[in-house]
């Protein structure tokens, strides 16, 4: 083909011709690289699925606006490897939010890939375990399986029990709780857990049930025959239900089956054996013999049979001698329970000592026992009790700056603190202490205390109800009415001589031998 000069062109409207020409080709060029749009990309997904890459399908998500958009991605995504199919879940969730239908096919993609830490922080987003309790569960079951410790809330475990019905998500509930410090609550998860099973013995580890405090729960437990420890715990919690029967008889059970794992059974039947009554002593010619069942059956006989069994089976134990000293202390058998204290060595034996010890010798050994043990809080609060009972208070005063300055907080430092302030005439703020403190750790005593260190302070009133609070915690009548006497005091010096009188007369009810409140009852109707 002959080409045409330019000129020639150019007499013939070349310009026109030149311009298509141009035209054309800007048209050509920009249809040969379009700019990618969702719709585009994803007919070239469903024209070759096998060929597509992951990032053309990452491309995709990144322009799929919408809850639609999004889900057809996700759908032909599925069909991938479950790696590839979770990297495109996330790039879909790359710095925006996303609906729940799309969370819920993101959670499937995160558990197939086994990426279950990912699958539960859409439960922190998206998804809601209380509504999405079955699936949450489900990633938590995956998570606990691979060794993972994910973080649950209380009410996430909860749901998740009531929508699979599986206690073990209660017994963990209730683990949550204790490491919060929150036992009632842990309890009650347990017993919750107890009824998932119909009343059937539940998952919950029988130490946790302890630890909760479960002690009716473990008291119904059938222990396992082949765990002393757990027949122990069932025991000791059927005693501190009041069963004692029941716990004597597991207590023998466990002695029968594995008479040398511990000497505290046998110490715990022989206590139970010192509440029973004594049977009548018969004199002679009446009296049973030494070895006829009447006499080896009698609670004392039991009591001392079964402490000479823990001598003879466990010679080597200290923590045996010591329960034994404490024991013929009880009976008033002081030097031989000094005897054996003497030979033992540790923190236990020095306070078993310094409180067995010669009165004569307690403040100087109750320093003692402070300079042996410096860091020990125990020591400290057993050396501060001796030496207030002694009325040792300067040593005391410094004793307790001391514990104070290395910072020591016995279980009685409120107590401790109150008497310093006391003794720097500061009752006001030692009746603060007490108030705060007193009733709730201390039930009568305390709430005595308290009202007197109110009444030293000119504070008649707040020492009437505080000595009323008292009435409530006594253990006694007799303790009652010294709570009513006080009581009346403390409404006297308010200037409320009918109340002062109702007070003296329910102390003369509570204990009629009570001479103090007659004698004020007497006086102030005679005078009113």
């Amino acid at each position: 083909m002959e080409r045409a000069p330019y000129r020639k062109l150019r007499q013939h409207g070349g310009n026109a011709v030149v311009l298509a020409l141009w035209a054309s080709l800007v048209f050509y060029v920009s249809c040969s690289r379009p700019d990618a749009s969702f719709g585009s990309l994803l007919a070239e997904i469903d024209s070759s699925p096998q060929a597509v890459t992951t990032e053309k399908f990452i491309k995709a998500a990144s322009l799929a606006n919408g809850t639609e958009d999004q889900l057809r991605l996700l759908k032909r995504a599925s069909k991938r490897s479950s790696d590839s199919y979770a990297a495109i879940a996330a790039a879909i969730a790359k710095d925006r939010n996303v609906s729940e239908p799309v969370a819920l096919a993101m959670l499937d993609a995160y558990l197939s890939a086994s990426q279950f830490a990912e699958a539960l922080t859409l439960f922190h987003t998206a998804l809601d375990a209380s509504t999405r309790a079955a699936e949450y569960a489900e990633a938590l079951v995956f998570a606990y399986k691979n060794r993972l410790t994910p973080v649950s809330t209380i009410e996430q475990l909860v749901a998740c029990a009531d929508a699979t019905g599986d206690d073990r998500f209660l017994v963990y509930a209730a683990t949550q709780a204790l490491i919060e410090g929150d036992r009632a609550t842990a309890k009650t998860l347990l017993v919750d857990a107890l009824r998932f099973n119909g009343g059937m013995q539940s998952s919950a580890s029988y130490l946790l049930l302890w630890d909760a405090g479960a002690v009716e729960t473990l008291a119904s437990r059938m222990p396992a025959p082949t765990d002393p420890l757990e027949i122990a715990i069932c025991a000791d919690a059927e005693y501190l239900i009041g069963d004692i029967t029941a716990a004597s008889a597991s207590w023998a059970y466990l002695i029968d089956r594995f008479p040398t794992w511990s000497w505290k059974p046998y110490a715990a039947l022989a206590r139970a054996a010192a509440t029973e009554p004594e049977p009548a002593i018969r004199a002679w010619p009446h009296a049973p013999p030494p070895d006829s069942w009447t006499a080896i059956s009698a609670p004392s006989a039991i009591e001392a049979g079964l402490r000479s069994l823990i001598e003879e089976l466990f010679p080597g134990s200290s923590e045996a001698s010591m329960d034994r000293a404490r024991w013929l202390r009880s009976k008033n058998q002081i030097e031989e329970a000094r005897d054996i204290v003497s030979s033992l060595s540790g923190e236990s034996a020095a306070i078993a000592r310094l409180e067995y010890g010669n009165p004569e010798r307690a403040v100087p050994e109750a320093l003692r026992l402070a300079a042996e043990y410096p860091s020990s809080p125990v020591a400290y609060d057993v050396a501060l009790e001796t030496l207030a009972n002694a009325g040792a208070w300067d040593r005391f005063t410094e004793l307790a700056e001391v514990c104070r300055k290395n910072g020591l907080q016995t279980r009685r430092s409120w107590f401790w603190d109150s008497i310093v302030l006391v003794l720097g005439d500061n009752t006001t703020s030692a009746a603060s202490i007490i108030r705060k403190y007193g009733p709730e750790q201390s039930g009568y005593a305390g709430a005595l205390n308290l009202g007197m260190l109110e009444l030293a302070g000119n504070r008649a009133q707040q020492a009437a109800e505080a000595f009323m609070l008292a009435v409530g915690l006594a253990q006694n009548q007799h303790e009652k009415a010294v709570a009513y006497v006080k009581a009346g005091d403390a409404l006297q010096v308010s200037k409320l001589p009918e109340k002062a009188i109702a007070a003296y007369e329910a102390a003369v009810g509570a204990d009629p031998a009570s001479r103090e409140a007659r004698s004020r009852l007497m006086r102030l109707r005679m005078y009113n």
